[in-house]
């Protein structure tokens, strides 16, 4: 937004991430028009196609990216209303996961189609409507258009397993629900909640505690959490109740859950918001963390 202000030019980024493609359509240093799609480096099934039929699907995607970028409807795979035909964007800039292999940062295959995406993007980069171009700096899903908020923790609210993990930046949060609140059940949503998400790398998982804060449901929850989350670390749960301490605590020092543990409370978190946590300040003791949410509509 900030190059948009400073050139005075009608910008539009497009952040290709996992499981979706934002656009945001910026003028004047102002976000005037916001689209999504559900096209991304995970959005799509393929396992068991040999490389050219990975390669057929990429293009078949990186086209649908290309067609919601000139404000084309894609029936099927809208999430959103498409982009205007005014403004017209003179500048296209990548975001997201996918834009680091785009733009060569990353050459390392995560295990999806990020690559051959990458690839089928620049090849239909003609196509885009305004110069694709390369951003200031690698923003790997930076937010664009979003409002935000700050809070402090303190105390009982939050857990550190190892302040040098810190500070974490544009952590997707993915929305889980308890269900019975067995560790099976935690497990299994939270699980559901991360794969639906699309996202590859470090998540924050917002969980709901509504129980008293007894030893055995703070035990299933942290569980359920460790089993759920997989090998994603550091990992990362915002819960409610005042119980991050000791959901944290079970996580360390019972499960020996290793590699970076962060448990937040207080907070109120949707899906499409992004948290940044900061360094625990002294003397104070408290953790400052930002709420970035993404600002697209209805849909």
């Amino acid at each position: 937004m900030a190059r948009s202000r400073r050139e005075g030019a009608v910008l539009l980024n497009v952040d290709v991430g996992g499981g979706t493609t934002k656009l945001a359509l910026i003028d004047g240093g102002e976000v005037v028009a916001t689209s999504a799609i559900r096209v991304g480096a995970r959005s799509h099934d393929a396992s068991g196609l040999d490389g050219a039929g990975r390669r057929a699907l990429a293009r078949e995607l990186a086209g649908a990216i290309v067609r919601a970028a000139r404000g084309e409807a894609l029936h099927g795979l809208d999430l959103l209303d498409p982009l205007p035909a005014v403004p017209l964007p003179s500048v296209v800039t990548l975001s997201g996961g996918v834009a680091e292999h785009v733009y060569g940062w990353d050459a390392a295959d995560h295990g999806d189609l990020g690559l051959d995406l990458a690839a089928a993007i620049r090849e239909r980069a003609a196509e885009l409507p305004g110069i694709l171009d390369r951003p200031g700096e690698g923003i790997r899903a930076t937010v664009i258009g979003a409002s935000q908020f700050s809070v402090h923790l303190s105390g009982s609210t939050f857990f550190v397993s190892d302040e040098r993990i810190l500070p974490l930046r544009n952590v997707p949060v993915v929305v889980s629900t308890a269900g019975d609140g067995s560790a099976h059940e935690v497990e299994r949503r939270v699980r559901g909640a991360i794969e639906r998400s699309g996202h590859a790398g470090a998540v924050a998982v917002a969980l709901p505690f509504g129980s008293e804060p007894r030893y055995a449901r703070l035990r299933d929850v942290a569980v359920g959490l460790a089993r759920g989350a997989g090998e994603r670390r550091p990992l990362v749960a915002a819960l409610t109740g005042d119980v991050a301490h000791s959901v944290g605590r079970i996580l360390e020092d019972e499960l020996g859950v290793s590699g970076g543990i962060v448990v937040l409370d207080g907070l109120e978190l949707s899906e499409l918001d992004y948290i940044d946590v900061g360094g625990v300040l002294r003397p104070a003791g408290v953790v400052p963390v930002v709420v970035k949410t993404l600002v697209l509509g209805p849909v």
